[in-house]
């Protein structure tokens, strides 16, 4: 996410967030006083509020801003990792708990393929320009599958008749493909 973007808007609210980082490449990082900790490369979630003055607009500026001096523990992950995209809900409930115990139960996904960026898979009724590369999706369902709690998968699907080429219904196929195969293993485990 490029922070330095000036028409980002920061919502003035109080409220809840989710920021889903990308750290490239396994470290050991140095977390405060808690001592150096192995993370592995992939995705990870920071659940977390702004319900203080300034509300989400205070934190999440924080958050999107380069870390000079860690303060929480996540700006030690954040001197590494990238925030890749955030969440919010507005209100004055912190659900970072909640969202928390959300997260250790079964996964039941929904794919709307035709959030995948155009130049990918341009067999859309509707495009999403600016949508997300398949090669950014794939680590993030290929991380969803290897949680183990893809329970049922669904999906919408491309327009048959604009794919004239096949590109389209391969990169969907694949990326279900991630998501079906965790679903399988899951499935035989029992």
């Amino acid at each position: 996410m490029d922070t330095g973007e000036s028409d980002l808007v920061l919502p003035r609210e109080k409220g809840s967030y989710a920021l889903l980082l990308r750290l490239d490449q396994s470290a050991w990082l140095q977390i405060g006083r808690l001592g150096r900790w192995p993370f592995a490369a992939g995705y990870y979630l920071y659940l977390g509020s702004g319900l203080g003055p300034g509300g989400l607009a205070a934190r999440l500026r924080r958050h999107l801003s380069p870390v000079e001096r860690p303060f929480w523990h996540i700006d030690y992950l954040r001197r590494q990792a990238v925030v890749t995209a955030v969440w919010v809900q507005e209100g004055p409930a912190r659900l970072e708990c909640t969202w928390a115990a959300l997260a250790a139960r079964p996964l039941y996904i929904h794919f709307d393929t035709d959030i995948i960026n155009p130049l990918d898979a341009p067999a859309m009724s509707y495009l999403a320009t600016g949508g997300p590369r398949a090669a950014a999706l794939t680590p993030i369902f290929r991380h969803l599958a290897q949680r183990g709690q893809v329970t049922a998968v669904s999906l919408s699907t491309w327009n048959p008749k604009l794919d004239t080429n096949g590109r389209t219904r391969e990169i969907c196929m694949g990326l279900l493909g991630e998501l079906l195969d965790a679903a399988t293993q899951t499935a035989t485990d029992f």
